[in-house]
Parts: structure tokens; sequence; C-alpha cells
């Protein structure tokens, strides 16, 4: 059995407007995502590489030592200079190279670009909750909300 479907107009107009409906998900990666997936992936493999030479340096050198093959660097066990502040000392100094050097400030979108603070009507809002007593759910972020003009 042979089933035809008749396209008019009306039909491929609505599978058209489908097509090119932005809110349809396509296999893009969007590139802020992409860039957040690349620094969670360098955080991610900074901090295994921390912990790893800390508990492996550590476990190694600081157990089943006597007091006679104890030796500081600094005023500090040696052990505890090489295992703990040096890594730490190197993953804050790699942190700060890469948050100035590599990681940047992408923008979110057209919505996002306006900044909150800026806005009129959220400056009102916190003002008028904490003139009705609420100071503290003001200073929370609780203070109540005016309905928006696109909701």
């Amino acid at each position: 059995m042979r089933v035809c479907h008749t396209l008019d107009a009306s039909t491929v107009s609505r599978f058209a407007l489908t097509v090119n409906d932005p809110t349809t998900p396509t296999n893009r990666v969007d590139p802020l995502v992409a860039s957040s997936k690349r620094e969670a992936l360098f955080a991610a493999s900074l901090w295994l590489a921390a912990i790893v030479y800390t508990v492996g340096y550590c476990s190694l050198f600081g157990y089943h030592r006597g007091a006679d093959d104890l030796t500081f660097v600094l005023g500090i066990p040696d052990w505890v200079f090489w295992g703990i502040v040096t890594p730490w000392t190197v993953c804050t100094v790699v942190s700060i190279w890469f948050a100035l050097r590599i990681m940047r400030d992408d923008p979110l979108g057209d919505e996002a670009a306006t900044d909150p603070a800026d806005a009129a009507d959220g400056d009102a809002d916190v003002s008028d909750a904490a003139t009705q007593g609420g100071k503290a759910s003001a200073a929370m972020g609780l203070g109540s909300r005016k309905e928006s003009p696109r909701a």
C-alpha cells in the first residue's frame, strides 16, 4: 500500500517556519559553552595534577621518617615545603596567569548586556522594600519584584 501526502502551501510554510525557528535545537556548540568547557577542563586538570603530586609526595616522604632524617626549608619540614607549600604556590601562580591571560569575558547576549544595577526599577524595588521595614529581606535580595511588561 502506498501512502501519498499532498503538500499544500500552508504545510510547506509551517515546515519552513519550523526549520528556521531560532528555538529549534542545532548541532552547533555555542562559543561561550565551548570556552567554559575548556576553562573547566583546565581547572580540573590543574586540580588533579596538584592533588596527585601532593598526596603522592607527602605519602612517600612524610611517613616512616625518623627525627634525625628531618630537614627544614625556611623553618618548615622539607616534606611539607616540597609537598604542600610549593605545589599550592605553583597552582596559585598558574591560576592567576590563566585568569589574566587565557580566560576572557564573553558577552552573554543582548539581554545580559545591560547591567541590572543600572535599571531604574531594580533600584526602586530594593529601596521600596527597605522603607517598608524589610531591610533584611532587601539585603538578601528578597524584596518585592515588579512584574515585567514582557512577562
